[in-house]
């Protein structure tokens, strides 16, 4: 399988040849592992976060002309956000309008990167069928794939772009810097004040602090039952937990954040405050 720079942009290669899966803002790696179906018949499968990460996807499939359809499944709360749909209605767009000869998207300010040839872009936008799967469930969605048929014939030769050289555009700063952070808890994935104080310097960064009750957040751990211990830990346990270097550096970017989102309610009630600072940002 071509990949595109797999060190850097991870997807994940399956048995197939003539599909392709994008999860937008879904974990790639846990459909992966847990669909046997999205193994077998996907040759490619990977995320996309953002508009740059269109270009990552326009790269492997010229690199992989005998992909013929191209699967997007947006299923889940964060790839239905207004920053979580950046992406999937940019490629939807490109597909749909196409794109001009400077290497526009139609109908948007959004340039692919020079290196990529226009023409190239028109015969995959001709040759691949793009499939919008984010209304289905994740088994709903393993039915089609399998219902399709695969077609395994190459309607050109692999061809691999220049790699992308940066230059200064007019484009909004969180999409010239991004980071990827997982983890199952914000301690273990990321936040040492060292980080912060090199973002803040950074053109167009926001932080945003996220803070629930001492109560809440005992109630959430014990029913999440992330560590094994979880469900046992005591509550004078877990507030001693809190006095931990870790949690009390986190306490400290508190007062140099850009915004403050107050946790103790539902996950819909965090999504909506998070959509309303990302509006902000971009106004």
């Amino acid at each position: 399988m071509n990949l595109y720079q797999p060190e850097k942009y991870k997807v994940f290669s399956g048995n197939g040849k003539s599909f392709g899966f994008c999860t937008v803002w879904n974990e790639a790696e846990a459909v992966f592992n847990k669909s046997e179906i999205i193994r077998e018949k996907t040759a490619i499968l990977g995320t996309l976060y953002s508009r740059q990460g269109v270009n990552i996807i326009i790269r492997n499939l010229a690199l992989n002309p005998q992909i013929k359809k191209f699967f997007i499944w947006g299923n889940g709360g964060l790839s239905n956000t207004q920053f979580g749909l950046m992406g999937k209605s940019l490629i939807e767009k490109i597909w749909k309008e196409g794109i001009d000869s400077d290497g526009f998207v139609k109908g948007t300010k959004f340039k692919l990167e020079k290196e990529i040839d226009v023409e190239i872009v028109k015969k995959i936008i001709s040759n691949v069928e793009l499939i919008d799967m984010s209304h289905l469930s994740l088994e709903e969605a393993e039915k089609r794939i399998n219902e399709e048929e695969a077609i395994n014939d190459a309607y050109m030769e692999s061809i691999r772009f220049p790699d992308a050289v940066l230059e200064k555009t007019e484009t909004f700063p969180s999409e010239e810097v991004g980071w990827l952070v997982r983890g199952k808890t914000i301690i273990e994935a990321w936040l040492r004040v060292s980080d912060i104080k090199f973002l803040k310097d950074l053109l167009g960064f926001k932080l945003v602090y996220i803070e629930a009750d001492v109560e809440k957040r005992f109630q959430r751990i014990s029913v999440r039952g992330e560590n094994s211990d979880d469900n046992e830990k005591t509550f004078e346990q877990f507030k001693k937990e809190l006095e931990q270097e870790s949690e009390t550096q986190i306490r400290g970017l508190k007062d140099g954040a850009d915004y403050i989102i107050n946790n103790n309610g539902l996950i819909k009630e965090l999504c909506n405050r998070v959509d309303e600072i990302i509006k902000q940002v971009c106004e």
